[in-house]
Order: structure tokens, then C-alpha cells, then sequence
């Protein structure tokens, strides 16, 4: 998985204190086990195999499936055009090197790779070449139980009206993992179908650009589980489940920009069963597109949880067939086609962003409970939550600022509202691992107009979700250290290790390091010039790069000016300016008295 789409866990400590601590649940997953033990172990090259992509390999893999065998692929191509893996105990395909299984001219759609009645079958360190245009391998695997598949990278387009992979756990107390499988490039069907009646894991993979849902998994009997990940500009859902137990947690879901062609870019799904489907700690960011919602409970889905959980819609995510005039939903739960209503559970959840029109929250059915939930949307006729035709009902414990209704009741509908506030600011989560990271954290906002902007590091540098940042195609981190980006008004985030030698922008924009907001004009290399203007004032700032002093702008050099070793410099004037050349971050100006500072000759503002 690429480094910046790795999985987060999110820390609930930061998602709502303005109004409290809540209940937080725990996913249940499927174990990985220990590599097992083969009594046989082949080479494939050595037992016939072309490894060049010349000749199709199909052959020598079916003569050499069986039961307690492992089958290692050293560096190279393999043609496959149809192989069926049947029956099997206790066997492995695994890439020793730079294995890449490559569809031949005659290979088949439907039965490329595929299996089924197998147990304990494990497929890992393979790299799928699916380039060529207008092909679509399948990969499509069952299991009673024992199913691994790991470390899976599809490269290309899924040019085919079927899944690009299957998977199924046959026993209803069988167990399968799918961990680290990508996906990005997309495809005309589903990326991963899964229906299975015993329990799935899938671990930290990334689906994106799939027309006819990202992970579908809604139709089995057994429980899908979704750990971490990253999943985006899907069609019609990311993540569709609906069976008892499934879940989704720690897991990134993204629309913007999606394709044109796709009309309804939903997050969570919740559909064709009656749950319940517990959703936790997961970020989903909306901002552009057209979809019903981050999280939709279908018409044929159940329960569900949400807990822990950071939504962020913008105010270009809209709904379908308005014409891009209502802005879409966090939360969207339609009336039950089915006897059973079921209920949902909302909490420790945080809904940000901005929109016209209807609400970031919507309940068509009853026995709906929110808790300890902040929702903060600004724009035009927005409201916080509607219930329509819904009662047994709870609001409490929570915070609404919008500039329309907190709660609206449609038809008949009733709820009990418990201690909810407004004019709080919702506080958008950070991730664990990058409150606890190494390294700075440079975050850029631009003021409702798109800004544009560009900065250097002498260390490294990548995309980051702290401090709310959004991660999309307009942000580039070139390989010298330079970021080229644009913003608006979501934040964009970086996290680096080293010194900002440069920064500039054309527009307005607020700039923070590690949450504390600094001068723009105070980042990369820049003269500092500090005058008074008469009186003796005395000053103190720090930079985190190199400082020293400077005779430009006609600064002076004494005794009565002090570089520190930990980059903090003290120092007093009177008339007579005193300027300093600096790199890195200014921050942290404090004087006694009047003074103008100025930055490469321009007075800035350090009140």
C-alpha cells in the first residue's frame, strides 16, 4: 500500500471534547495464522515454467497443485491463461522474487485463476499485470477454511463486466484473510466481490475506481470484516456489507472528482441484510462528486453503529438528480423495505464540512440514537439532522452549529433532545501514529477561494490527514522536496523531517506548524528586520533552521543580540534596526515594547 494511504487508528480523545466522552466498542476480525508447513516444495521455473511471459505456465501449475505443497515463483513474467485450483489441503502459490502473473492472448475472464472445495490455500507477493487494454483477469478463490491471500497488486484497468477478485469462506465456522490487496486502477464491474458464509477479514487494502461497488459484500451469510485501508471514488459504494457482525474499522474513505460516468459515489453501504454492521474509528471525506451519503442505510439493510468516527462533507459532494444545487449527506438512512426496521446508534462521532440546503443527517425509519456527537456545517440553508416520518428517537449529550435547524422533525416524527449546545467547533481528529510521529506537521488553508501554493524541504516531506488535512490529485510532492498544491477552504497537510528552505503563495492563505498558526511570510529563507521606534524594546524569537545576523535593510551588529544554540535569539533595539538572515520557521515573536518587524523589507503584522 502506498505510504500515505496506510490505515490510521484515529484518537477518540480528540474527536469531540467539547462535549464529552462516549463508549467505544472493538472489532473482531479473522486471526492470521503461522505460515504453514508443506511436506513438498517446488520451484516453478525449475519444474518447467517459462519465467520470460512467453509461454503459458498453465500446465505446469495444475501438474503440480496438490495437496501439501508449496509452489515458490522467482523473479519473472508468467502467462496464465486459465488455471483451476480444486479440492486442495494445505497449499500454497507464493512470489519468492518479482513474480507478475500477465494474462495470455487466449486466457478467460471468468476462470483465470480460480478455486474452489480447497481448505488452508494460500496466494501471496504476486503482481497482477492487467495493462493491456480491454483485458479483465479474475481472480477468484474459495476456501472452506484457511483462506489467505496476501500482498496482491493489480495493475491496469478491470475492462470486464465481472469482478476483478472473489472470495468465499465455504464453512459457516471457516476463517479467511485478504491482506494488503491493490486495486487502483480500477475497472467497469466490482473490484473485490465476497460472500461468504463462514467469517472474512480484508486487511489494509485499496480499492479505487470501480464502477459497480468497491468491496461488495452484502449478499453472504457470515460476517465481513473491513480493517484499515483505503478506498476510493467508487461507484454506487465503497464498502456495501449488511450481515450480522460485519464491521468496518480504522479504514479511509474517500470521493472527489470522481468520474463523470459515476452518478452515485456512496461510502459505507448498508444493504440486503439486517445487520447489525458496526462501523468504528473510520475518517470519510466527501467533497466532490454526486451520492446519497458517507454512510447510507439502504432500503434492504439493517442496524448498524457508527462510533469514533470523523465524516467530512463538502459542499460540491451532492445529491443525485439536484443538479449539483443540495449538498449530500454524512448520514442517510432510508425507510425499511422489510419488517425489520432495526436501529442505529450514533457516537463519538464528529460531521464537518459545508453545504446548501437539506442536512448532513437524515432518518427515514424509527429507533434512532444519537450521542455525544458533533456536527458543525456552514453555508446556505443547512440544517444538523432531519427525521422524517421517525420516531423513538434520541438526541443528547451533543453539539449542532448550522446555520439552519438543529434538529427537523418531517411528518410524524418525534425525538427526545437532551443536552445539546451550539457554536462549537468541532475538532476533526488526528491519527495516533501521527501525534506520537516524528517530525513537523505544515498545514495550509486557503480562505473559501482556491489558493495556490509551493514550498521546499531539505529533508523529506509526504501528504498527511493531520490537522484535518485532505489528500487528492491537486497536491504534488515532487522528488526534490518541493510541493506544488492548491486549496481551498479543507486544509492540506504535510508532514516533513528536515528545514522549509522556501515557501510562497499568490493568494490568502492560514498557515499552522503542528497546530499553531505562523506568519506565511515567516517560513523558508527570509531577512527578519526588527526597529523601534525610539524607545529601547526588547525582543525574542526562535527558527528552526539556520540564523544570523544581517546588515541588510540597514540592520546594525552588537553585543546586545544573541543567537542561542537551540535557535532562540534574544535582542534589543532602540532606532536602529536589527536584521537577521533566517531559514526554516519564525515563530514564537514576543517584544516588550513597540517595534515594526519586517519580513524581506515588508512590515508584516505580529500582533
Amino acid at each position: 500500500m502506498p505510504e500515505k494511504y496506510r490505515s490510521q487508528a484515529l484518537s477518540r480523545r480528540t474527536i469531540i471534547s467539547a462535549v464529552g466522552t462516549g463508549i467505544v466498542g472493538a472489532s473482531v476480525g479473522a486471526t492470521v495464522t503461522a505460515d504453514p508447513e508443506y511436506s513438498e516444495t517446488v520451484d516453478i521455473v525449475e519444474a518447467g515454467a517459462d519465467n520470460t511471459g512467453s509461454e503459458t505456465i498453465d500446465d505446469v501449475l495444475e501438474a503440480h497443485a496438490d495437496d501439501d505443497t508449496l509452489i515458490e515463483f522467482p523473479d519473472g513474467r508468467y502467462e496464465i491463461n486459465s488455471v483451476t485450483l480444486y479440492g486442495l489441503s494445505n497449499f500454497g502459490m507464493v512470489g519468492t522474487g518479482d513474480a507478475v502473473l500477465v494474462p495470455g492472448d487466449g486466457y478467460d475472464p471468468r476462470l483465470w485463476i480460480a478455486g474452489t472445495n480447497n481448505r488452508n490455500i494460500r496466494i501471496e507477493n504476486f503482481t497482477i499485470d492487467n495493462t493491456d487494454d480491454g483485458v479483465g483477469s479474475t481472480l477468484n478463490v474459495s476456501a472452506y477454511d484457511g483462506l489467505v491471500v496476501r500482498n496482491i497488486e493489480k495493475l491496469g484497468y478491470h475492462d470486464v463486466d465481472r469482478p476483478a477478485f472473489g472470495f468465499r469462506v465455504i464453512d459457516d465456522d471457516g476463517n479467511g484473510v485478504v491482506e494488503n490487496l491493490q486495486c487502483s486502477d480500477g475497472g467497469q464491474s466490482v473490484g473485490i466481490y465476497t460472500d461468504p458464509s463462514g467469517e472474512i477479514t480484508y486487511r489494509d487494502c485499496h480499492v479505487e475506481g470501480f464502477n459497480n461497488n468497491g468491496l461488495y459484500g452484502s449478499l453472504g451469510s457470515g460476517p465481513v470484516h473491513i480493517e484499515g485501508g483505503y478506498y476510493r471514488n467508487n461507484n454506487v459504494s465503497s464498502i456495501r456489507l449488511g450481515t450480522s457482525g460485519s464491521s468496518v474499522s480504522d479504514t479511509t474513505i474517500v470521493v472527489e472528482d470522481p468520474p463523470e460516468s459515476f452518478e452515485n459515489c456512496r461510502g459505507i453501504r448498508i444493504a440486503d441484510g439486517v445487520g447489525p454492521v458496526h462501523v468504528e474509528d473510520c475518517t470519510l471525506e466527501l467533497t466532490s462528486g454526486r451520492g446519497t451519503g458517507g454512510i447510507v442505510g439502504a432500503f434492504s439493510g439493517g442496524s448498524f453503529t457508527v462510533r469514533g468516527t470523523a465524516i467530512r462533507i463538502g459542499e460540491e459532494y451532492t445529491t443525485v438528480g439536484s443538479g449539483g444545487q443540495r449538498t449530500s449527506y454524512a448520514i442517510y438512512v432510508d425507510p425499511a423495505t422489510q419488517s425489520e426496521v432495526g436501529s442505529r446508534t450514533i457516537e463519538d462521532t464528529v460531521i464537518k464540512g459545508s453545504g446548501n440546503y437539506v442536512a448532513p443527517v437524515r432518518f427515514a425509519r424509527d429507533n434512532n440514537e444519537l450521542r455525544n456527537v458533533c456536527i458543525e456545517q456552514s453555508g446556505h440553508q443547512r440544517d444538523g439532522i432531519v427525521f422524517v416520518d421517525s420516531n423513538d428517537n434520541v438526541v443528547e449529550d451533543s453539539a449542532i452549529t448550522v446555520p439552519g435547524e438543529q434538529i427537523r422533525l418531517e411528518g410524524d416524527s418525534s425525538v427526545d433532545r437532551r443536552n445539546i449546545s451550539s457554536g462549537v467547533s468541532c475538532e476533526w481528529p488526528t491519527a495516533e501514529s501521527e501525534t506520537e510521529a516524528d517530525g513537523d506537521t505544515i498545514t495550509i488553508t486557503g480562505r473559501e477561494e482556491t489558493a495556490h501554493y509551493e514550498f521546499t524541504v531539505d529533508g523529506t516531506v509526504e501528504k498527511s490527514t493531520a490537522h484535518g488535512g485532505t489528500i487528492n490529485d491537486y497536491d504534488t510532492v515532487h522528488d526534490d522536496g518541493t510541493v506544488t498544491g492548491r486549496t481551498t477552504n479543507e486544509p492540506d497537510s504535510y508532514t516533513y523531517d528536515g528545514t522549509i528552505t522556501s515557501f510562497t503563495t499568490t493568494d490568502d492563505v492560514t498557515v499552522s506548524i503542528n497546530g499553531e498558526e505562523v506568519h506565511p511570510e515567516m517560513l523558508g529563507g527570509t531577512i527578519l528586520t526588527i526597529e523601534g521606534d525610539g524607545e529601547t524594546v526588547h525582543y525574542e524569537f526562535t527558527a528552526d533552521g539556520s540564523v544570523s545576523k544581517s546588515t541588510a535593510y540597514g540592520g546594525t551588529i552588537n553585543e546586545y543580540d544573541t543567537i542561542h544554540s537551540d535557535g532562540t535569539v534574544t535582542g534589543r533595539t532602540t532606532n536602529e534596526p536589527d536584521s537577521f538572515s533566517c531559514t526554516g520557521v519564525i515563530r514564537e515573536f514576543e517584544a516588550d515594547g513597540p517595534v515594526t518587524v519586517y519580513v524581506d523589507g515588508e512590515p508584516i503584522n505580529v500582533d
